[in-house]
């Protein structure tokens, strides 16, 4: 069967493509109708994920000492959520000579977030700030391999073992 867009079908698909805000979760739900003939409509519901959600992918927790800075990552850092780790640490570059990035609970990273590393590697080094990755993972590692960046980053281990 063929759709059919005409007259009064049409206008009654247009008016149900309004949006509809749920205030309770912060969601934009659209009602988009599809024709598939005269006597069936399907309606599908596209969401939009709120930008919480996206940036519950990744948690920071940032302990500071005198001028050494201590930022916990935990989750994912990827796409959506990279710039977030960028502005968090790079505010603490000016007032901080060492500052260790602890990625024991990091899960995963893509190519945005090894993008985001080198970004704050090469801001570090040109404040005179030492940047440190601390237990890393076995899949951060081998990407970091795999790229041939290990042996740009200062790499610690446990009790501040230098395995890079």
């Amino acid at each position: 069967m063929r759709p059919v867009w005409g007259g009064a079908l049409r206008d009654r698909i247009a008016g149900m493509a309004t949006p509809i805000h749920c205030s309770m979760r912060g969601l934009n739900v659209y009602n988009r109708a599809t024709a598939i003939s005269a006597r069936s409509i399907r309606f599908q519901k596209d969401v939009l994920m709120p930008d919480q959600a996206v940036a519950s992918l990744l948690t920071l927790a940032v302990d500071r000492t005198d001028d050494c800075a201590e930022v916990r990552c935990s989750g994912r850092l990827v796409a959506g959520v990279n710039d977030r780790l960028y502005l968090e640490v790079s505010q603490l570059i000016p007032s901080s000579k060492r500052i260790l990035l602890d990625l024991t609970d990091l899960t995963h990273m893509d190519s945005t977030g090894l993008g985001t590393l080198v970004r704050l590697y090469v801001s570090a080094k040109s404040a005179g700030c030492a940047l440190q990755l601390f237990n890393i993972g076995k899949p951060i590692r081998q990407l970091l391999g795999v790229t041939h960046l290990l042996s740009v980053f200062e790499v610690i281990g446990n009790n501040n073992i230098r395995c890079g």
